[in-house]
């Protein structure tokens, strides 16, 4: 999905790893993208996502255009690990759905249990992070033994509003250059190839899914 709201100016002159890497482009478009995992475009990561793929793979129903939202690990193919990624986010652990697994998931697995606050529809899935349909002291014990992981699926979305836009470019550019850090979470969401940095790397794996 692609269309133009307003026309932007990208500039980016990014030094890495000891050597200038240059990107520019003048009078962009605006672009803007779901989330990854997000096949039929409706702003949740369900099964039915999770099915999409398989029939893709097996052949059943091609993807087509939405074929880069299906790859959510962000490797260049659609197979069986990106059915794996969508159905881990199904039970992440992500109770709170900031994009992290954090204190705070586990704070309201918790008050779930002892019977303060209970949880429900996405949130009490989401809780359930081992899949095997109850919430309980274990769940609390996987989320805490994965804190400060990422949920996943929200690789990309750095700014957190359920789409992948020219916004998150802009962001990672700033925080590359100096010019506006991100934030803990941000930085998470942003590192989309997963290893560690937030870098030109990130910028041009983003830019090529938003504009193409």
């Amino acid at each position: 999905m692609k269309f133009s709201r307003i026309t932007a100016l990208i500039m980016a002159s990014v030094m890495t790893a000891g050597a200038a890497s240059a990107m520019a482009a003048s009078a962009k478009e605006y672009y803007v993208k779901v989330m990854k995992g997000d096949i039929d475009g409706n702003g949740r990561i369900t099964g039915a996502d999770s099915d999409l793929v398989l029939k893709h793979i097996n052949g059943q129903k091609p993807l087509g255009n939405r074929f880069k939202t299906a790859d959510v690990n962000w490797d260049g193919i659609v197979d069986i690990e990106d059915v794996v990624e969508i159905n881990n986010k199904i039970h992440s652990g992500d109770v709170n759905d900031n994009g992290i697994l954090d204190k705070d998931d586990a704070k309201k697995v918790l008050d779930h249990i002892n019977g303060n606050k209970a949880l429900k529809g996405d949130a009490l899935k989401r809780a359930d992070i081992n899949g095997d349909k109850k919430v309980d002291i274990e769940d609390v014990a996987e989320i805490n033994k994965l804190r400060g992981k990422s949920a996943g699926y929200k690789a990309g979305n750095v700014l957190d509003d359920n789409y992948i836009t020219s916004d998150d470019t802009d962001a990672i550019l700033k925080h590359i250059k100096g010019k506006a850090a991100l934030d803990d979470e941000e930085f998470i969401r942003a590192d989309v190839n997963s290893d560690g940095k937030v870098d030109i790397d990130d910028y041009s794996l983003l830019f090529d899914y938003i504009s193409k």
